[in-house]
């Protein structure tokens, strides 16, 4: 995966041109695997390295593939074949060849002597983008779209910010995904596919039922799965045989795998999209059965026996869950949910504060404490609740529904109107903001 990030990769480089393609062994010993394209400049020599001749900091490996241990004993050096970047890690944190040996200086000492030696010009490196990207706000947006855009962005990475975008629920991301889903690299059409679900699938559904018929079986298996949730399982028949092929390739792809804990969790989401409450539970608890502090599994097996009216039991899975790990503020959240439809106010209230002292960046956590503390005539403590939520998602409905009409309860019109604005310009065409613009005039 990472020499699908490298120049080389994109200019055709393969395994072989470097490896013996039975042994694995380099074709040439040392730096000269290097120099069977690099030879034109003298980047074999102190000139270029600022390192003695046969020193570790001349070889080509060391600046440019920084290795690393993995399981303990497996030492694997980074094909990405990338420039040794300091001033990146003084800005993000990231890594740096440099700093691998010189691991009592600073990044910044390192990125002073880049500097030094090649000057203050830096090539753009997409993590500028990229990491401003991942933070999946509505910001975030500008930088995710001109990664996906430029096309000298490797392709992985293009798949990195289409899978970002698509936590951005806002009509930019929803094309930016739809584009996608023709782009000539099959992993970010898969990200494309894959990044459609929080969308409504009148938006999408029309583009992705070709995808069936994908020359790459990943993107066929999501395209399967993600038109599951569009017509429900009672009527999957109605996209005719290349769902019919597709989704038997979805389904061997999911048992194929339940040897393992996390097989049986996959198992156990699949036949709960078909509905198949039967099925889904024995995967579930098989797969709790090989991984007992697996909460995913819980918490998926709680909402199941919530659907099918068993609140009891998915109670007393979501204790186990808490028991296995407190800190986890999801669980938390969904407590609070199921006891609200058991109509336990106070234990709502007491796992909602749970969630939120744990950091919760879960924006509904916040709405639904905002909603209770309204319920309890609390409107100061609501908006704070209110404010929280929206400073992580800006352009939720229910949640600028809510202070809006929080607002307006407390005879502040001139308070409710920024957000009486966002729901005009997002949600044009919904109903229920139609007739608060009305009832404001606006």
């Amino acid at each position: 995966m990472l020499l699908l990030q490298s120049v080389m990769y994109k200019h055709g480089v393969k395994c072989s041109n470097c490896h013996n393609p039975h042994s694995g062994k380099l074709i040439i010993a040392g730096n000269g695997v290097c120099n069977q394209c690099h030879y034109k400049k003298n980047y074999d020599s102190p000139e270029h390295t600022f390192h003695a001749m046969g020193t570790e900091g001349a070889a080509c490996k060391n600046c440019h593939m920084p290795s690393k241990y993995y399981m303990g004993n497996d030492l694997r050096h980074d094909h990405i074949f990338r420039e040794p970047r300091p001033d990146l890690s003084a800005k993000y944190g990231t890594p740096n060849a440099c700093n691998n040996c010189h691991n009592d200086k600073s990044a910044k000492w390192a990125s002073d002597a880049i500097v030094k030696w090649y000057g203050i010009e830096r090539k753009y490196h997409f993590a500028d983008d990229l990491v401003p990207g991942s933070r999946m706000d509505l910001p975030a947006q500008t930088h995710l779209l001109k990664l996906i855009n430029d096309t000298a962005t490797p392709s992985i990475i293009q798949a990195t910010a289409v899978h970002y975008i698509s936590n951005i629920n806002y009509n930019n991301s929803l094309q930016a995904l739809l584009q996608q889903l023709s782009h000539k690299d099959a992993q970010v059409r898969y990200r494309a596919v894959t990044g459609l679900v929080g969308f409504s699938p009148s938006q999408w559904l029309g583009s992705v039922y070709p995808l069936l018929q994908d020359k790459v079986r990943t993107v066929r298996i999501a395209a399967a799965n993600l038109l599951i949730t569009a017509n429900g399982p009672d009527r999957v028949s109605d996209f005719g045989e290349p769902f019919t092929k597709a989704q038997q390739e979805l389904n061997d792809y999911v048992l194929y795998q339940v040897d393992f804990a996390a097989g049986n969790v996959m198992a156990g989401d699949y036949y709960f999209k078909l509905r198949n409450y039967a099925k889904a539970e024995e995967f579930y608890l098989r797969g709790l059965q090989k991984d007992s502090i697996m909460n995913y599994a819980r918490l998926n097996l709680s909402t199941l026996y919530n659907i099918t009216g068993r609140n009891t039991v998915a109670l007393h899975v979501l204790q186990q869950a808490v028991k296995t790990d407190p800190k986890n503020e999801r669980i938390y959240f969904n407590l609070a949910l199921l006891y609200n439809e058991m109509n336990d106010i106070a234990n709502v209230e007491h796992n909602l504060k749970n969630a939120i002292e744990l950091k919760s960046t879960n924006p509904r956590v916040y709405y639904n404490y905002g909603v209770l503390l309204q319920q309890k005539n609390l409107p100061k403590e609501a908006e704070k609740q209110y404010q929280k939520a929206l400073s992580l998602a800006q352009n939720d409905l229910d949640i600028n529904y809510a202070i809006c009409t929080l607002y307006l309860q407390q005879n502040q019109p001139e308070k409710a109107i920024p957000y009486a604005m966002t729901l005009k310009k997002y949600y044009p065409g919904n109903e229920q903001v139609a007739q608060l613009l009305r009832q404001m005039r606006l």
